[in-house]
Order: structure tokens, then C-alpha cells, then sequence
């Protein structure tokens, strides 16, 4: 792959050096922020009833974004993930949510696509076949995000330790705190992976992340490694216009990051055969977020994903000045391009009381 920098801004950092702690808002500071949003005085008492009934999640969302969720009429991009994760229950995001389903769901569309080979999957930690498993591999649950232990060549497997790592993993309720509907029903298992390598040996390959909506891309994320720990993250329109944004990570469980980004990288040489692979998985579906890795001309499939981020980050114009949290210009943008489908008020507010 060629991947030549002719210029960047920022640089790869780890994530404890560019962190910014903020703390979660109290529950009263929540309702006051829901009752803020600009809008008649009955969807402002429809929002604070939402926010109140679901307020583990809003109080993530206006920590990650700084005020609160229009859960009444959304207009950016991180508002309409959080109406989605309340309000639609399309019976395909619990396909997306498992990554074994997922991947089975990628190989039926036959459009092309590579999968890493599976050496095992199952729900007990104590019977992955360590001895039996070649290196590299790696070894994650199907829910969840993050969470994965990479096995190299010639290191020592701590085989009692891992099991115990994986037993965590299976009792994690993932997304259930922050509305994520599509996990609810998802039953947790393990799989091991065959581990992709990059053309620098680099554990997990460049990946591609692309954003479909109605069935078309309309900008692609980059993911960029130079070491295990030191990465890029850069946008661009299509078909490769780099975006001079940062992206804003407010979801993670102690601080905020600033993702640095290139600017102006030679775009992968699957680039056409990535975006109508993309927009053939996508479908007819609203929005959702496709994942591949290029590995030596050939695209391999990553993952669906309905709740990007959960809605807990955004874009922001690079060069801006800010004191707490950077401007949401981006994520209006970003939210002008998603046509959801509609849902009157009224089902809003009897879904806030039915709990």
C-alpha cells in the first residue's frame, strides 16, 4: 500500500498524552440542559422526559458534547445516533451488533469481500485450543468495542490469564447503559481470528471506515497506524478530499482526545471497489457505518456499525480555537446528510413513560 505524507497536522500521540478530563454533569444540571434546547415550550418538556428516562445516557452525551441532546428534533449527527439507539428498532442492528452475524450477513451479499479466517469461536474461555491456534491471531468477543488481545509469534501465552480476561468480556453488558437497543439481545461469545498484517508487519492494516447514507458514501474515515498504540485519523469526501477536521472522542470512560489526522495521503489502490462494496452492504438503509481493511490489494471486511462512536464524538475544523469543547459546525453538517425515518412526538414521549 502507499500511504506517502506530502503534509500533516498534529501528530500520533497516545491517547493518556492528549487527554482532557471532564466530568460527569449531576442529574439536575442534566433536566436543566434538556429544557435549554431551542424549541417550543411542549418539546421542551417532551425532552427533559426523554432525557430523564434514559439519563445515564444523556448525561454521557453531555459530557462527550458539551449541552444537551434534542432528542425531539435532531439536526446533527452525533443527536440523531442518540434517537436512533432509543427510537428505531430495525431488526438488522442486532445483525450488526454481533460480529460473527455480521460477517456471516457480509459473506451472503457476495460482493467481493475477504474475511479473516476464524481457528475457533465459542462461549467457554476454557476450551480455546491454545495449543492447536497458528500465530498471528487475535483473540475478542463478538459484542463490544475495543476490547481484543493480539497473540505474535513467539509470545508467551498466559494461557489462566487470558481465560480470565475473557470471562469479563463475556459478562460485560455492552451498550446497555448507553441505549445501544441492537446489543440487548446479542448472546455473548468468543472468537480467534486470524491476525491481519500490513505490509510493515504492523498488526491490523490500514483501515477504512466508510459512511453511507441512503445508500451512498458521503465521506470516508482513514485509520492510519504507525506503531500498536500510535495511530491517524483522517476524513475525506468522496472520491479522496482530505477534511481539515479533528475528530472530538468524548466517550471514553476518563477523558476526552483530539484525534491528529494526515492531510493529503495517496488513497488506497481499492478505493472504487471499497465504496460500491459499501454502498452494496449498506443497502437501503438510512445510515451505516461499513468497515474494510486493505491488505495487498484485496479488501477485507471489518465491520457494521449502527451506533458509531454511540454519538459520543464529532468533527471539528482543524486551526479552531476553544476553551472546553471545539464547535459543532461539522456535526451539523454531517447530520444534514442523514434523512431518518420520522417519529411522531407522541411516540416519543410514550416510550419515556413506558419505562
Amino acid at each position: 500500500m502507499d500511504h506517502t505524507v506530502t503534509s500533516c497536522r498534529g501528530y500520533p500521540k497516545k491517547v493518556s498524552e492528549t487527554a482532557k478530563q471532564i466530568d460527569l454533569p449531576s442529574n439536575w444540571w442534566c433536566c436543566l440542559a434538556a429544557l435549554s434546547i431551542n424549541a417550543p415550550f411542549h418539546a421542551k418538556v417532551a425532552n427533559l422526559l426523554i432525557a430523564a428516562r434514559h439519563m445515564s445516557n444523556t448525561k454521557q452525551y453531555i459530557r462527550a458534547v458539551g449541552r444537551a441532546p434534542d432528542y425531539v428534533n435532531p439536526k446533527t449527527y452525533s443527536e440523531k445516533i442518540q434517537c436512533r439507539k432509543l427510537f428505531d428498532r430495525n431488526p438488522l442492528f442486532p445483525v450488526f451488533c454481533d460480529k460473527l452475524a455480521a460477517q456471516a450477513h457480509a459473506r451472503e451479499a457476495d460482493c467481493g469481500l475477504k474475511f479473516a479466517q476464524v481457528y475457533w469461536q465459542g462461549d467457554d474461555p476454557d476450551q480455546i485450543p491454545f495449543d492447536r491456534l497458528p500465530t498471528p491471531y487475535i483473540i475478542k468477543p463478538n459484542q463490544g468495542s475495543g476490547a481484543r488481545l493480539v497473540v505474535h509469534e513467539g509470545d508467551v501465552v498466559n494461557q489462566p490469564e487470558i481465560r480470565d480476561l475473557c470471562r469479563g468480556w463475556l459478562r460485560q453488558p455492552h451498550g446497555q447503559d448507553i441505549c445501544e437497543w441492537g446489543y440487548k439481545d446479542v448472546q455473548p461469545r468468543l472468537l480467534v481470528e486470524e491476525l491481519l498484517l500490513d505490509d510493515r508487519g504492523i498488526a491490523i492494516p490500514d483501515g477504512y471506515k466508510f459512511f453511507v447514507f441512503s445508500g451512498r458514501v458521503a465521506y470516508i474515515k482513514h485509520f492510519h497506524r504507525i506503531t500498536p498504540r500510535n495511530y491517524y485519523e483522517t476524513y475525506y469526501a468522496p472520491p479522496w478530499q482530505p477534511l481539515d477536521a479533528h475528530l472530538w472522542l468524548g466517550y471514553e470512560a476518563d477523558s476526552h482526545r483530539i484525534t491528529p489526522y494526515l492531510n493529503n495521503t495517496s488513497p488506497p489502490n481499492t478505493l472504487e471497489r471499497m465504496v460500491a462494496m459499501a454502498e452494496h452492504l449498506a443497502g437501503d438503509i438510512d445510515h451505516l457505518r461499513v468497515d474494510f481493511y486493505e491488505v495487498d490489494d484485496a479488501v477485507y471486511f471489518g465491520e457494521l456499525t449502527a451506533y458509531s462512536d454511540s454519538g459520543f464524538s464529532y468533527l471539528f475544523p482543524a486551526g479552531t480555537d476553544f476553551d472546553v469543547y471545539p464547535p459543532r459546525t461539522l456535526d451539523y453538517t454531517q447530520g444534514a446528510k442523514w434523512h431518518q425515518p420520522q417519529v411522531t412526538l407522541a411516540a416519543k414521549v410514550r416510550h419515556a413513560l413506558s419505562g
